[in-house]
């Protein structure tokens, strides 16, 4: 995994099906009967086969992963295809305009640090994380207050972590690095 990749069993519905997760992959198997088998489209067997291969290399070498740890089938009852998130959603875009949209909106949103949608995360988020995310947003406000301070009095470069310094010593007990040990 790569910094800023949450390791998660991300637990999806789409069309009303639930997409199943299996140690932290998706089933593209689902997505497909999700989506209604649609004519002209292909399973993920063959998706992967026709249109997916440079795809799902270029997400393992990325990754710095084989392809098989990241595309896996499984025969047999509850078996199915099962792929990284990244391949999951390509694969769900390929199958559903409507998806494709979706997932293009979001990403827009989220580009544009529209706030809404960290509202939106935030209300499926556990108490705790919600606890952590308030404490976190309060933390940047006053830490933005701070650096305009500073910055209304000419501070720059090395000043700012100089003043913080200033700061954290006597109200904290030490620098910014001492905390950090």
């Amino acid at each position: 995994m790569k910094s800023g990749e949450k390791v998660t069993e991300l637990s999806m519905d789409f069309n009303g099906q639930h997409i199943r997760p299996k140690e932290g992959l998706i089933c593209l198997t689902d997505l497909w009967k999700a989506s209604g088998k649609p004519k002209g489209k292909l399973d993920p067997r063959l998706w992967k086969k026709y249109t997916g291969e440079q795809f799902i290399d270029s997400v393992a070498k990325k990754l710095n992963v084989s392809p098989a740890n990241i595309y896996k089938t499984k025969r047999g009852k509850n078996g199915g295809t099962y792929a990284h998130w990244q391949i999951a959603l390509a694969y769900a875009k390929y199958l559903s305009h409507e998806l494709r949209m979706h997932v293009n909106e979001v990403y827009m949103r989220y580009r544009s640090g529209d706030v809404t949608l960290a509202d939106e995360i935030a209300d499926k988020a556990s108490s705790e994380d919600q606890e952590w995310l308030a404490v976190r947003t309060i933390g940047k406000i006053a830490r933005n207050q701070f650096t305009g301070t500073l910055k209304e009095h000419d501070v720059r470069g090395r000043g700012y972590a100089d003043c913080t310094n200033a700061v954290y010593k006597p109200i904290l007990g030490g620098s910014t690095k001492e905390l950090r040990h």
